[in-house]
């Protein structure tokens, strides 16, 4: 079941039928009956009825658990399933296909009906303890049946904290073998070497085998050689990785591309040497592994090595430029084509030998037409010169990629090193300017057939740190001469590359990459002029390959509205709508009801701060007539007032009126949310007010405005006050507002007031971060019931309880540090309604204890302090003074991020009888927690254990109730205060806890305290869940038996993406079963 109560955040996964609260379904009741059996009586396990009832009972509740997938087509259930997965890497690196098909029957029979998912990358873990491994591997293979071709990867993981022995790999790899006539593609990663000579073939079958992989472990030590027997394996392509030739016996003349990753360079000679038919060869030579590079000459292989075949070299050259040149000087290519110079990322500080490369392309044949420098160092006028040569005359098509190191990205551009070159393109681009036409001045002829050219300049034009910096733009159009022109240099196409910071992509658009709107029209028309003319000029990002010159004039910001739509653009959107509908089939297929809980639960997070349901409105008509298929999804909207984008006024007009009469949830925001802004931007929209009518943010607002009589819930997010005055409503409906939201920033200061046209909202709950909201934010008080006060101060605070005499909840938070807060100067204030109170201490510390001696709420039922960490010390004396002149009967006490002391805790809640709940979250200690923390809860669970029968005699009529006598609910956050590592031996006290439900005696009078729940949060890895949580099978027997007698227990992961019942999952991974 898959819920999301905010719909900001992803959306968790949480089992239908475990966990507090909730009712096990018939097919959970069922397994609960046949689980026991199965581990009371181990030999039930080899019975095949009982076996297969186990089955029909897991499917069965998969069925239940799992209504929507099951519910589609196969066929469609196999393409979504495919797209979700295809990295194939979970936990430790296991096929994800193997996971998705061992978690039931449904799911694998969807996966099997889709050839193209079981034939394709097949990832096996050789040194797997799971015994169901072997049979579903066999399943498998015999289900994608005798003729397609199998792509396998065989791997080794160290997996800290599981079994890693090799048990089951020869088992494994004979159910391969059984199928080598169908490998087409053989991939051995990181397994020992002795288990090389295992892998065999069926003599009566050919081999089909195209493509063989190898990658040793640095850490192996055995030996072995991969030897096919009965057949010569012929593939066309050989990756090795820390591994040598001697290792692999193949047939070398067969191999057209291979790749090289070891430090001895003689083994790439020697390749060269043994595959004579081979066009790419790809060598790694980057220091990466820590191994010190070197080049042994080959025997027999003397001089220079010389291939007639090779088309393609692409080569990390490392940091050491001898060994290197060395390589070059020994090679002569007489037929290549392609040449790849690239460094590792983040770069090594490799330096591209312009002098060896050009000595072996010396020996070549002026055949070279495509060279590519990606994250190297260079000079810029070692490359003029490199690409001046002879050489490179016949060149097509040259790639230029800068680095990223730390030379790149120097604070100044003048370093004080006069060989500093951080790779500048202005001179390269001068000198293809001043040569695009040949012949023109005598000059020499530079790049003559080059057609393509792309320049990626990564971080060089940071603006942020680099504010002086201008990319080259005046340079960029003598790169191109009219095709009319004659001897012109054919240069066609130009791609300019440009790094994508993680700001905002408008901010980068304009400020990195573009100087001005007047240099970006300009482009825009250029490249208009181009492509008329047959030629291409993009501008690009490396991870969003779109022009963005056709995205700037596309999405550029307009002021006024767009009136009038030409019929050219009505026919333009038509064609558009019909190739989504052709592209996108799937959706299309859906059903509508399955189609919206999809969008429900993939659509509902926020990417770069846009609502990504307005977002995929913005696609195409068909997703936006499936989105607006979901009122429940679409009558809530979340709108950035400082878009720029010209479509969004229209866009959420069109949401607004889809929703129909619905009651709306609209949020109004700035920045984008979960990001960091700084306050100069923020002063420039605040200082944009007095054209804000006019703009699109005029545009928005009074869009919005039109349904005020619609309003529900109303958000201003991180706005400046001053635009409050925007948003007025509508004078002629009546508003019925019932939440409000009003968060400033904490530097807003300015001129703002919030008030509606027709008559002051009532809303019932009020969340305000505003300064001094008394005077700015109009709205009737008389139905408020939950209040809660950001920026303020608690002398308002005070003020609020006088004047809301309904008043249920109150919510303090982030109390304002310009004021200061003397209780003295108070009287105490006493409100008879109050049931819930929340003090966030994250900032007002001490002002806590003066808080709580100014109030007398005996109503409260309800207390939390959140935030009080180790540097305040929690006011138990102020506490116990206001609870006992309160007189209040508490039922819930919540401390969360904040510290105690346990004998003061505990002493505190002695006075406290009521307490029918109670949660404890210590602050995450980041230095470590000692051993004489105060916040163990051992005390705390002992005291518990000691009281949790009560005797005759005790009672609230004796005046003696005991400790806690109504607790019903405990919750507590062990955060990583168990885990073995950095804590080897400290262990969660379950003895004690154990103690805590100990049945009542035979004695009349003598009852057990009633706390039947109970939540555990920890921080645990999950593959060490056993021992950093339970430490032993017997204290998961104990639990397991407990939650059998009607206690809910759950005990959990700190993670909330990660919703894993940890008591489950512990028995199910050791087998634990009930006596």
């Amino acid at each position: 079941m898959w819920r999301s109560h905010d719909s900001n955040q992803a959306a968790r996964f949480y089992h239908p039928c475990r966990g507090p609260g909730k009712t096990p379904c018939d097919a959970c009741r069922r397994m609960f009956t046949l689980d026991p059996q199965r581990h009371r009586l181990p030999s039930l396990a080899d019975n095949k009825a009982f076996r297969e009832a186990i089955r029909e009972t897991k499917s069965w509740m998969n069925r239940c658990h799992d209504p929507v997938v099951l519910k589609l087509p196969p066929e469609i259930a196999a393409q979504i399933l495919d797209y979700c997965g295809p990295s194939g890497k979970l936990y430790d690196n296991r096929d994800w296909r193997l996971t998705v098909g061992a978690v039931c029957r449904g799911w694998r029979y969807i996966l099997w009906s889709s050839p193209k998912s079981w034939n394709t990358g097949f990832r096996i873990r050789l040194n797997s303890a799971l015994p169901s491994q072997l049979n579903l591997v066999n399943e498998w293979l015999e289900r994608t049946g005798t003729h397609l071709p199998l792509q396998i990867r065989v791997f080794a993981r160290v997996v800290e904290g599981k079994s890693n022995s090799f048990v089951y790999a020869q088992p494994i790899i004979q159910t391969l073998n059984r199928f080598s006539h169908r490998w087409q593609s053989l991939e051995l990663d990181d397994i020992p070497k002795m288990f090389y000579s295992l892998f065999a073939t069926n003599p009566s079958r050919e081999l089909i085998l195209d493509k063989l992989a190898f990658s040793a472990s640095t850490e192996d030590q055995t030996s072995g050689r991969f030897t096919i027997q009965n057949h010569l394996p012929h593939p066309t392509s050989i990756t090795l990785r820390d591994i040598t030739l001697q290792c692999v016996s193949i047939a070398w003349d067969s191999i057209t591309t291979a790749s090289v990753d070891y430090p001895d360079l003689g083994e790439a000679l020697s390749l060269l040497g043994l595959a004579t038919n081979m066009q790419r060869f790809s060598v790694n030579c980057s220091d990466s592994y820590g191994a010190y590079l070197h080049l042994t000459t080959p025997r027999g292989l003397t001089g220079r090595v010389t291939h007639p075949n090779l088309q393609e070299l692409c080569l990390n050259p490392g940091s050491d430029d001898s060994v290197i040149s060395e390589f070059f000087q020994r090679l002569d290519l007489p037929s290549l084509q392609g040449l790849i110079v690239y460094g590792s990322y983040p770069s090594e500080n490799c330096d591209i030998p312009f002098r060896a490369v050009g000595s072996s392309l010396r020996h070549s044949a002026r055949t070279l037409k495509h060279f590519t420098i990606a994250y190297c160092n260079y000079l810029t006028s070692d490359l003029i010169a490199f690409l001046s040569t002879d050489q490179l005359m016949s060149l097509e098509s040259l790639e230029i990629y800068l680095p990223f190191d730390e030379v790149c990205d120097g604070e100044e551009d003048d370093s004080g090193d006069e060989d500093y070159d951080p790779g500048f393109p202005d001179d390269l681009f001068k000198r293809l300017g001043e040569t695009s036409i040949s012949g023109v001045g005598g000059t020499r002829p530079f790049l003559p057939n080059l057609r393509n050219f792309t320049f990626g300049s990564m971080m060089i034009y940071d603006s942020q740190k680099h504010p002086n910096r201008r990319f080259p733009w005046h340079l960029i159009p003598s790169l191109f001469t009219l095709p009319t022109i004659s001897n012109r240099r054919p240069l066609n196409k130009v791609t300019l590359a440009f790094f994508d910071f993680e700001d905002d992509r408008r901010r980068f658009l304009h400020e990195n990459v573009f100087l001005d709107a007047q240099t970006c029209k300009y482009l825009v028309r250029f490249q208009q002029n181009l492509e008329a003319h047959a030629m291409q000029l993009h501008v690009t990002q490396f991870s969003q390959p779109r022009d963005l010159l056709k995205d700037y004039h596309r999405f550029a910001p307009s002021v006024g509205s767009r009136t009038q739509i030409d019929s050219n653009s009505m026919a333009r959107l038509s064609t558009s709508t019909n190739q989504d509908r052709n592209r996108n089939s799937i959706l299309l297929r859906l059903p509508r009801e399955v189609i919206s809980i999809i969008f429900q639960s993939c659509g509902m997070t926020d990417t770069d701060g846009r609502d990504c349901r307005l977002v995929t409105a913005s696609i195409c008509q068909a997703l936006r007539e499936i989105a607006f298929s979901t009122p429940r999804m679409w009558n809530t909207i979340s709108v950035r007032l400082s878009s720029d984008y010209a479509w969004q006024p229209l866009l959420v007009k069109q949401w607004l009126d889809r929703s129909g009469a619905l009651p709306l949830s609209v949020e109004v925001y700035h920045f984008p949310r979960q990001r960091s802004c700084d306050e100069a931007k923020w002063r420039e929209l605040a200082a944009a007010k007095s054209y804000a009518h006019e703009s699109q943010v005029g545009q928005t607002a009074k869009t919005i405005n039109a349904f005020s009589h619609r309003w529900q819930s109303l958000a201003f997010t991180d706005i400046p006050t001053v635009y409050y005055d925007l948003f007025q409503g509508d004078p002629t409906g009546a508003p019925s507002l019932r939440d409000l939201v009003l968060h400033a920033r904490v530097f807003d200061s300015e001129d703002g007031k919030f008030m509606l046209v027709a008559e002051p909202p009532a809303p019932t709950a009020v969340s305000l971060d505003v300064f001094d909201w008394t005077s700015r934010v109009i709205i009737s008080w008389k139905n408020v019931t939950s209040v809660r006060l950001g920026i303020s101060c608690f002398a308002e605070a005070l003020g609020l309880l006088e004047r809301l005499p309904t008043l249920q909840v109150l919510y303090i938070e982030n109390s304002s540090p310009w004021t200061d807060f003397d209780s003295s100067e108070f009287a105490v204030v006493k409100h008879n309604a109050l049931q819930e109170l929340v003090l966030d201490g994250s900032h007002m510390d001490w002002e806590v204890e003066d808080l709580l001696n100014c109030l007398e709420l005996p109503a409260l039922q309800c207390l939390r302090i959140e935030g009080l960490d180790d540097e305040f010390e929690t006011p138990f004396s102020e506490l116990v003074n206001f609870v006992d002149r309160s007189a209040c009967r508490l039922k819930r006490f919540s401390m969360t991020s904040t510290s105690y002391d346990n004998a003061d805790l505990i002493s505190f809640l002695d006075r406290i009888p009521s307490l029918e709940a109670l949660e404890l979250s210590p602050p995450f200690e980041y230095d470590g927690i000692e051993d004489d923390w105060t916040m163990f809860p051992d005390a705390l669970l002992k005291r518990l254990a000691e009281t949790s029968v009560t005797s005759p005699g005790f009672g609230e009529s004796s005046g003696n109730p005991g400790f806690l006598p109504r607790l019903q609910s405990l919750t507590f956050n062990a955060h990583q205060t168990y885990r073995q590592i950095p804590y080897p031996g400290r262990h969660f006290p379950w003895d004690i806890f154990l103690a805590m439900f100990r049945r009542p005696l035979d004695e009349e009078g003598v009852q057990r305290r009633p706390l039947n729940k109970v939540e555990l949060i920890f921080d645990a890895r999950r593959q060490m869940i056993f021992d950093d949580v339970f430490g032993t099978e017997d204290t998961v027997v104990s639990l397991l038996q407990l939650s059998m007698t009607g206690v809910e227990l759950y005990i959990h992961p700190e993670d909330e993406h990660t919703q894993v019942d940890m008591l489950r999952f512990a028995q199910e991974e050791r087998g634990i079963a009930l006596p």
